[in-house]
C-alpha cells in the first residue's frame, strides 16, 4: 500500500499524473493531500488542472477533482473549470462540480460568469446540472450586491466555523433554537432552491440529534433535487446518527440518485 503521507510533492504529483496508469486509490489520497503539500495554490491548481482530464476511468475522481480546485480559493482555477462546465462531452456531475466551484471562487468578472453558467442551465438537459447552475448564478448575484453595499470585496460563500466554501450561507449565528426554522426551509419545495440551501447549511452550523434528524428526514422524503440531496449528504454531521436514522426508517428510504456519494 502506498504511504502518501510519506510522499513529497513531487511523488505526489506523479501519482496524480499517470492518470488511469496507478490505481485509482493512491490517486484519490493524493488528490486530498494536494491542498495541504503543494508549495503553493497556484501550483496545485496547475498539477490538478493537467491531471483531470487523465482520470478517464472515474468520473468521481474528477469531481473531486474540481471540487479541490474550487476550495483551492486561487483565481488560477477559474480558467480550467469553466472549460470543465463548457465541455459538453464531460459527465453531468463533474460539470455540477466545476459550477459550484467557479461560485466558491467569486471571479472578478462575475457578470461574465453568471452569463455562462445561465446559459448552460438553460441549454442543458440535466436537471442537476441546471439546478447547480441556477445555485451558483444565485450565490454570485446575491455576494456582488452585498459587497457593492458593503464597499467591500465579496467574501467566500460561507462565513461560519467551517472553512469550506459552500453553495450558501447558513444563518449568522444560529443556535438550537433555529433548527425548526432550518428544517421547515430544508423540507420546502415550494421554495427557491437557494433558500432551500440555507436551512440545510443553517443544519450543519449548528449540529447536533436535532440537526441530523431533520437532514435525513430530507434524504427520506425529498423527490425534487439530486443536489440538494447530494449536497446533505456531504454536510459533516456525525455519520453513526445519520446511517441509525436512516436504518431505523429503511422501509420508507428511497436514495437513488447517482449523487448520493
Amino acid at each position: 500500500m502506498v504511504q502518501l503521507g510519506a510522499l513529497s510533492w513531487d511523488e505526489l504529483r506523479k501519482v496524480l499524473l499517470e492518470g488511469t496508469s496507478a490505481p485509482v486509490v493512491p490517486r484519490y489520497k493524493a488528490l486530498f493531500s494536494v491542498q495541504q503539500s503543494a508549495p503553493s495554490a497556484t501550483e496545485a491548481v496547475a498539477t490538478l488542472s493537467s491531471a483531470l482530464p487523465l482520470q478517464k476511468d472515474s468520473v468521481l475522481l474528477r469531481h473531486e477533482a474540481a471540487y479541490v480546485l474550487g476550495q483551492l480559493g486561487d483565481a488560477s482555477a477559474i480558467e480550467p473549470l469553466r472549460q470543465i462546465l463548457l465541455d459538453e462531452t464531460e459527465d453531468e456531475i463533474v460539470r455540477h462540480e466545476a459550477a459550484e466551484a467557479l461560485a466558491a471562487l467569486r471571479s472578478d468578472d462575475s457578470e461574465a460568469l453568471v452569463t455562462e453558467l445561465t446559459a448552460v442551465a438553460k441549454n442543458t438537459c440535466s436537471e442537476a446540472l441546471r439546478h447547480t447552475c441556477q445555485l451558483a448564478v444565485e450565490g454570485l448575484e446575491r455576494g456582488r450586491k452585498e459587497a457593492e453595499e458593503a464597499g467591500r470585496p465579496a467574501l467566500p460563500l460561507c462565513v461560519c466555523q467551517y472553512s469550506s466554501k459552500d453553495p450558501a450561507e447558513g444563518l449568522a449565528n444560529a443556535t438550537e433554537k433555529d433548527i425548526p426554522w432550518a428544517a421547515s426551509r430544508l423540507a420546502d419545495d415550494s421554495l427557491p432552491l437557494f433558500e432551500r440551501y440555507q436551512g440545510m447549511f443553517t443544519l450543519r452550523n449548528v449540529g447536533g440529534d436535532g440537526a441530523v434528524q431533520a437532514l435525513a428526514k430530507m434524504l427520506l422524503s425529498d423527490s425534487s433535487s439530486a443536489v440538494l440531496r447530494h449536497e446533505a449528504t456531504g454536510c459533516e454531521q456525525p455519520v453513526e446518527l445519520t446511517a441509525m436514522f436512516l436504518s431505523e426508517n429503511s422501509e420508507t428510504c428511497d436514495l437513488r440518485t447517482r449523487y448520493s456519494t
